[in-house]
């Protein structure tokens, strides 16, 4: 089985959904045209948020959309700028300048008057981000305070030189917009288009400075911008800013006029199917996961982003971790099933996907603690499942429930039958039907003649970890 990583199996896939040919696996062509058509129908100056938490797939979108829409819309001018690649720079005015620089033809003249009037703000010490809308806030408290009556003729001259920058500086920006939107009537091109992504990877003042140069700056009729930006992210840098968490929402809609998010499912056969789950049918497959592996993969995937988000990142990540798996949890028997009992791989699973998306239940899987509700917050609600998922659920909870057996409970056995008690001790459970899953768990786990002790039953997790899963453990020399 081929050990090559997810990133460089899809580096070998034509998935652009806007190319020739090209895989659309997540319908994303649909998305992109309706994108195209919003971003074309605008006049007046619009931000655009295309929001999402990270590894869901903004950058991989933006980055194939902004190609695709420079070759649909001729007149228009796309330029991608990458902020978190910037973020080392104080201000962000000329490097957005500088971008739409590299990525046009446009007229020479209306750039170099632009990048004077960029030059002009730098020479009165200010940054154009921030210290635009912030600028002398301290100053004008000085004066409205009275403070700056004793200090002097010196302290009148420091005002005067004050307020002739602030001057100088709002000159400088109209200088700047006049010049943008000759550029943009000289040279034959209707729009332009900037795609700011990676934003909230960004150093917090720099991620806000951003915004205030595109609302300062490039505020000019046909000037848009898409924000790739998870706004959760963005909303805790306002807080973390101003100190005022009620205030974040309110503050970034001065500057986002439009909020838009990539669709979570896609229409397959006339059935509704979540992305996640298409990404990881693709992956599995690419990927050459075993089958006896794959399916309950599947399985706990459908279950837990029922109830939870797990990026494509994510996915990615639990493929790998599937793939690079013990060579002895991939061994088949001659029956087609795996070497062990199948239920150790649900249990796998779980593990590799608590590890990956749910960092903080891993340990209480690992060492067999997991509590009632933490199964249900990952396993989703059961009264929303389908007839076919909810012994799916019931399969998945009432195998972790069996393994995780309190402490007080060790040195005991679990007889073939008559679990009354074990289900009774997590809520009540008493119906006959439930309690055969338990002994059917029980016996695919550990055959159906065993009577294994609770110890041996709680440190199956650390077992299958340690052997199936421990990269160091068993790539030990013989």
């Amino acid at each position: 089985m081929s050990k090559e990583s997810v990133s460089e199996q899809n580096n070998n896939l034509n998935m652009d959904p806007f190319g020739e040919g090209g895989k659309d696996l997540l319908h994303r062509r649909k998305t992109g045209n309706a994108l195209s058509d919003l971003m074309q129908g605008f006049e007046n100056p619009r931000v655009v948020a295309l929001n999402g938490n990270w590894g869901t797939g903004k950058t991989w979108f933006l980055d194939k959309w902004v190609r695709h829409h420079q070759d649909k819309f001729t007149d228009t001018t796309v330029v991608y700028f990458d902020a978190f690649a910037h973020d080392y720079i104080s201000d962000p005015l000329p490097a957005l300048v500088s971008a739409l620089e590299e990525h046009t033809s446009l007229s020479d003249r209306n750039i170099k008057r632009m990048k004077k009037a960029a030059f002009k703000i730098a020479q009165t010490g200010a940054r154009a981000g921030l210290a635009v809308a912030t600028s002398g806030a301290s100053e004008i408290g000085l004066v409205g305070s009275g403070i700056i009556k004793s200090l002097g003729n010196q302290a009148e001259k420091e005002i005067e030189e004050y307020w002739r920058k602030e001057k100088g500086k709002g000159n400088a920006m109209k200088q700047f917009r006049s010049a943008l939107q000759a550029l943009i009537s000289t040279d034959n091109t209707k729009k332009v288009i900037f795609v700011v992504d990676e934003l909230d990877r960004c150093r917090p003042d720099y991620a806000l400075e951003v915004l205030e140069v595109i609302k300062h700056f490039f505020s000019v009729p046909r000037v848009h911008f898409v924000l790739g930006v998870n706004l959760e992210a963005l909303e805790d840098m306002v807080s973390a800013r101003y100190g005022a968490e009620d205030y974040a929402t309110e503050y970034l809609e001065k500057f986002i006029q439009v909020k838009l998010a990539l669709p979570e499912e896609i229409s397959k056969d006339g059935r509704s199917k979540r992305n996640a789950l298409e990404y990881l049918d693709h992956l599995c497959q690419e990927m050459e996961v075993p089958n006896h592996i794959g399916e309950w993969l599947k399985i706990r995937i459908k279950l837990v982003t029922s109830a939870n988000s797990i990026s494509f990142r994510q996915i990615e990540h639990i493929v790998s971790a599937v793939v690079l798996a013990s060579p002895e949890s991939r061994r088949i028997t001659d029956q087609g099933k795996g070497y062990y009992h199948d239920d150790r791989y649900g249990i796998m699973v779980d593990l590799i996907i608590s590890r990956i998306a749910f960092p903080k239940l891993y340990p209480r899987f690992l060492d067999a603690t997991i509590s009632p509700d933490e199964l249900r917050s990952y396993l989703g609600d059961l009264g929303s499942m389908l007839t076919v998922e909810t012994n799916q659920w019931k399969w998945a909870y009432y195998t972790w429930l069996l393994i995780s057996q309190k402490e007080d409970q060790i040195g005991t056995t679990i007889p073939q039958s008559g679990n009354e008690k074990l289900l009774e001790r997590y809520n009540g459970i008493k119906d006959s039907k439930d309690q055969e899953y338990i002994n059917r768990i029980r016996d695919d786990l550990f055959g159906v003649f065993s009577e294994p002790s609770i110890q041996e039953i709680r440190n199956l997790p650390k077992k299958i970890q340690r052997e199936w899963l421990d990269l160091f453990q068993f790539h030990e020399p013989k």
